[in-house]
């Protein structure tokens, strides 16, 4: 099974708690994108591929290959014009 995990959207609500991408925000001290890639590797998910958007080095850097979760990872980045459904 293959998840896509889309942070390439923007979300208006996210900019007014500062600079840090939304993923990344802090749920409970853990980021979004951790408690996500959590599910994935609970749910027996082993392949994710990730649309990136603005701040993609952010989001890149703090999942790298996918280690920490058991998970291989693939990155593309989001083409103008396509929405997350395209994915």
């Amino acid at each position: 099974m293959i998840a896509v995990l889309n942070t390439a959207s923007t979300c208006s609500w996210a900019e007014q708690l500062g600079q840090t991408p939304w993923p990344l925000l802090p749920v409970a001290n853990r980021s979004l994108l951790d408690y996500w890639l959590e599910t994935c590797s609970e749910m027996g998910v082993r392949s994710i591929h990730v649309v990136l958007g603005d701040q993609s080095k952010n989001v890149e850097d703090f999942i790298g290959d996918g280690t920490r979760w058991n998970v291989e990872v693939q990155y593309a980045f989001a083409r103008p014009g396509e929405d997350a459904m395209d994915y």
